[in-house]
């Protein structure tokens, strides 16, 4: 799949049916252990069916990093030159994997039963997932470790003489399980690892096609052990890698959305720990048949042939997660297309992955009308047989932002495929991190997929004074518009409290200025700054114009967002955005707004009277609207929305169908 372009959108119209047969990329699993089983072993391994995507391709230049020859034959074969068990050499720079979270757990292992340091990072995304869990145990073994708070950047020193631990893990995880097997490899003795209940078992099953001795054993309360014995020597293979199920699930779940339809997905892995979502379907009475079925280095293989026919609701047990972790979010779109309510309990990994995928989910399926529950870890979701989308009556495809996440936009393009109204996602690129041929995957079964421009910029300024609501309804259409949102409130806030820390002097408007031009966005810990002192001092170092001009090009950059950006204040209509599309001024009652405050600052802990609070706001409001740079005050063109005895919910329909009139009219 080819970049998307800039400032383009990738739009999945409904499909008629979906016919004929193809071949998913190989497992994304089996190509990182293929990669690093090979590094370790002694000879050449080939690879065949490796998975050609960034978070291998991350795993791939972590091992040349670490000495390893690995290469790419013209017939489309990769080899891999291994060192040996003790052959590895420190990197000359950091190991980046990108968004690559088992690729770098894995790797965790290999480096902790080596003799030598590494330090790993990875993308944003990556470095806000945890990896104590998996760090924790590698200390057992005698790898000494440092982190930011359980979080990438990660420093891993391995030590020569790993020791063979026994350890009980809390959760049925293949990668923590994985990263203590891969160091053990050196120790002398048996590694021992309890799980509570079976977990992915490929690093076993590639280890013994490797030549190392790992047994598995099934324990009467329902656990699983797993016992290497060590030192192990790995000899070179060749390895075919099977079709992810995890990719195959989107094609799947197309074929039972879309009437008519009919295909087949060739070479699918159906190891036991990887197709609870198969299991799942056939169970509930869809139409999914395994024909074909053979074995291919341990793992077992067969084609699947899916025809739609079934709206059956899913309730997995809880315990199935760990055999289709990957799988609930596109479950969850075939959910939305069932008569009755599905129910996802014991899902709460998902709230580590990529994204939040349980909010995402919900909010796809809400943005598209589907009535939708979650909780921590589980989710229900009501069905009524198909997907009508915001609005039947339209056929603008609402952009839903997949905030990085391949398999969130893979869901989203699905279930365009099958609802009523188009589905659009502003990134497409993040599918290569899986499934770099997903979209033409599915224009060959006869989906509609296509890279489109996107709409003009949309710029909604919200003004107001304080505490009349603006901030609320602003995070509202920010989010029901899919657009970045900015509280410019928080810049003089955050202003005030440097400001504050620093001694500087209200009247040193040079060195208030100077302090103004070294905020970056976004402004960290905003919880922090939402006192009565930060907030009289934000009001005074909003009034002098050199704050403001300082200030000035940072919310103009961020409103140049190219889809547009959502920006509340008190200046946003009249100086920061006057060439907004949609500008609003929301206002309440002086008494209606110093309760709301007090409120607020009496959940925090913070006194204050009633008559206090009201003469602190009437003192802000007339200080904030006779400044002389930049004044409160109403845009000329700027919808009223009195909040006074509006409830939000109200609020938001009003300000929702101002926009959505602009958006109309262009």
């Amino acid at each position: 799949m080819s970049a998307q372009p800039q400032f383009s959108k990738t739009v999945s119209r409904p499909a008629f049916r979906l016919s004929g047969h193809i071949s998913v990329p190989g497992d994304k699993s089996i190509s990182h252990r293929a990669l690093i089983l090979g590094a370790l072993a002694k000879g050449t391994s080939t690879i065949h069916g490796l998975l050609e995507a960034e978070d291998i391709m991350a795993t791939a230049n972590a091992i040349r990093a670490l000495g390893v020859k690995v290469t790419k034959k013209p017939s489309g074969q990769w080899q891999v030159e291994g060192r040996g068990m003790a052959g590895l050499v420190p990197p000359s720079a950091p190991l980046d994997f990108g968004n690559a979270g088992t690729g770098v757990r894995l790797m965790f292992g290999v480096v902790a039963g080596q003799d030598l340091s590494a330090e790993f990072i990875g993308d944003q995304s990556l470095s806000q997932r945890p990896m104590a869990r998996v760090l924790d145990p590698l200390e057992k073994v005698g790898a000494s470790t440092t982190s930011q708070n359980g979080c990438l950047p990660v420093l891993i020193t391995g030590t020569a003489n790993p020791q063979a631990i026994q350890h009980k893990s809390q959760v049925a995880s293949a990668q923590i399980k994985s990263a203590i097997l891969l160091a053990g490899l050196n120790a002398k003795g048996s590694t021992i690892i309890t799980e509570p209940a079976a977990s992915r078992d490929h690093t076993e099953n590639m280890l013994r096609a490797f030549g190392a001795k790992v047994q598995s054993l099934s324990l009467a309360d329902g656990a699983q052990q797993i016992i290497l014995h060590g030192p192990a020597q790995l000899q070179a293979q060749d390895i075919t890698v099977p079709g992810d199920p995890s990719s195959a699930a989107f094609a799947m779940v197309a074929a039972l959305i879309v009437p008519g339809s009919d295909i087949i997905i060739q070479n699918v892995m159906i190891n036991p720990t990887r197709n609870g979502l198969v299991r799942c379907l056939q169970s509930a009475g869809y139409d999914v048949q395994t024909k074909n079925e053979r074995t291919n280095a341990g793992e077992p293989i067969a084609d699947l042939r899916v025809r739609f026919g079934c709206s059956a609701p899913l309730s997995p047990a809880p315990e199935s997660a760990v055999s289709m972790i990957d799988e609930y979010p596109i479950a969850m779109v075939l959910a939305a297309f069932a008569k009755g309510t599905s129910r996802f309990a014991g899902i709460g990994e998902l709230r580590v992955k990529e994204s939040d995928r349980i909010d995402e989910m919900a909010h796809m399926l809400r943005q598209n009308g589907v009535t939708v529950r979650t909780g921590d870890d589980w989710m229900e979701v009501d069905g009524n047989g198909a997907v009508f989308g915001p609005n039947p009556l339209t056929t603008r495809a609402p952009v839903f932002a997949i905030d990085g996440d391949h398999r969130i936009a893979m869901s989203a393009l699905v279930l365009g495929m099958g609802g009523f109204v188009p589905m659009a996602i502003d990134d497409a690129n993040a599918i290569a991190t899986s499934y770099p041929t997903f979209i033409d995957d599915m224009q060959k079964l006869g989906a509609r997929i296509s890279v489109e421009p996107n709409s003009p910029p949309l710029v909604i300024a919200v003004d107001g004074p304080s505490a009349s609501g603006k901030g609320t309804l602003a995070r509202l259409l920010a989010r029901q518009f899919n657009l970045p949102y900015l509280d410019t409130g928080l810049l003089y806030r955050a202003a005030a409290k440097a400001a504050l820390c620093a001694g500087i002097n209200w009247h040193d408007q040079k060195a208030l200025a100077d302090i103004a031009r070294q905020l970056v966005l976004p402004i960290a810990n905003p919880e922090q700054l939402r006192t009565a002192e930060i907030g009289a001092a934000a009001s005074k170092i909003a009034a002098v114009p050199a704050v403001r001009e300082a200030l000035l090009e940072l919310q103009r950059e961020f409103a140049q967002n190219p889809k547009g950006a959502v920006l509340d204040g008190r200046d946003i209509g009249t100086v920061i955005c006057p060439d907004a599309d949609v500008k609003f001024w929301v206002t309440a009652s002086d008494q209606v707004r110093a309760e709301r405050r007090r409120s607020e600052l009496l959940q925090s802990g913070q006194q204050i009277s009633s008559e206090q609070m009201l003469a602190q706001l009437r003192e802000r409001d007339a200080r904030d609207a006779g400044r002389g740079s930049a004044p409160m005050k109403r845009a000329e063109n700027a919808y009223l929305i009195d909040t006074s005895n509006l409830a939000i919910d109200a609020a938001l329909q009003v300000a929702r169908q101002r926009v959505e009139r602009n958006l109309a009219d262009r």
